[in-house]
């Protein structure tokens, strides 16, 4: 998910609440990203296009952040 990259000319992610979900999901959990982290916006915006859910972003950042 971190190294996909969509064709020139698409947007970023298709659903951008999505992205705001689980950018706010992660950092409820694990903390707020920091600059360097916020580099893995990217990936979370594939887990949006990839159809990922506000459940699984929860076990996921809860396994990732163990909590």
């Amino acid at each position: 998910m971190i190294e996909s990259i969509r064709p020139a000319g698409q947007p970023l992610v298709d659903d951008w609440d999505c992205l705001k979900m689980l950018v706010r999901i992660y950092g409820e959990i694990c903390g707020l990203l920091s600059v360097y982290g916020k580099k893995y916006t990217r990936a979370m915006a594939n887990m949006c296009n990839a159809g990922i859910n506000e459940k699984q972003m929860t076990l996921a950042s809860n396994q990732a952040c163990m909590k």
